[in-house]
């Protein structure tokens, strides 16, 4: 019979520094949700106001390759596919992407499906149930828009959208998308917005020697913990030490963010 405790002990290190990351994205996407509510212009406005259909449909010839392209639900991003022949899809057109669209998932679109094109898929094909959208020019800036859509409160406006009779969910529609009320800082705001944003989301990845250390002092820490006697007896470190190493890591990286822009 499997202890309780197995399914964590099988692999610390792991689970450990996923916790961490998850909490590092969060609070970045609660201080996303915080200066965009301070920042955004006041008034009556819908997402169509900043965002307009914009589709570049490529006909299907059948003996073509056509590179697909997905979305991951909850704004987890594009990622790549495999090819496709123009003769193995019933499909008469492809959406082709490029850097900047805003990609929208009709079918799944309630589950936060959605993603901002960059270069990285410059060139690759969608499938017509894939909508896109171009940010208005002096509107919105395509990161701004990128960095608000893995926000709770963006993904649960999505999500009362598609909201039909009991549990169905709808497409979404273009229409019922560039109708979505938003309010929306000015593009300098945005941009001032954004340096903050993109100062927080450097801490991941320079926290990766915090998260290393962490991961290699798991397996010493849950072994004092279990077996009732001091890591220092079997000459590994104590736990001050493990503090000291802990926190010399993480300010030590820590210190690559750029502060004065994380305050403005």
């Amino acid at each position: 019979m499997k202890s309780a405790l197995e399914p964590f002990c099988e692999n610390p290190r792991d689970g450990f520094s996923r916790i961490l990351r998850e909490d590092i994205h969060a609070d970045v996407n609660a201080f996303t949700s915080s200066a965009h509510e301070s920042y955004a212009e006041p008034g009556d406005t819908v997402l169509g106001d900043f965002i307009e259909l914009a589709e570049e449909r490529i006909t299907v010839e059948p003996c073509v390759a056509y590179p697909q392209v997905g979305i991951r639900g909850f704004a987890g991003g594009l990622f790549f596919k495999e090819a496709l022949l123009g003769s193995e899809t019933s499909y008469k057109a492809f959406n082709r992407l490029s850097s900047g669209l805003f990609v929208v998932s009709q079918p799944k679109g309630w589950e936060g499906a959605v993603a901002v094109c960059d270069g990285t898929y410059d060139g690759w094909f969608a499938s017509p149930e894939y909508r896109t959208f171009r940010c208005k020019s002096g509107k919105l800036e395509p990161a701004y828009l990128s960095a608000l859509l893995p926000t709770p409160w963006f993904q649960y406006e999505l999500s009362k959208l598609t909201r039909g009779q009991g549990a169905r969910r709808e497409r979404l529609r273009p229409e019922m998308l560039l109708g979505m009320g938003i309010r929306m800082p000015s593009p300098e705001k945005q941009n001032k917005a954004l340096e903050a944003i993109e100062g927080l989301r450097l801490i991941p990845d320079s926290k990766a020697n915090f998260l290393e250390s962490v991961d290699a002092l798991v397996p010493a820490l849950l072994h004092q913990l279990f077996n009732g006697r001091t890591v220092r007896n079997e000459g590994r470190i104590s736990g001050q030490d493990t503090e000291r190493l802990i926190l010399g890591n993480f300010g030590r990286h820590g210190s690559q963010v750029p502060a004065r822009r994380l305050a403005r």
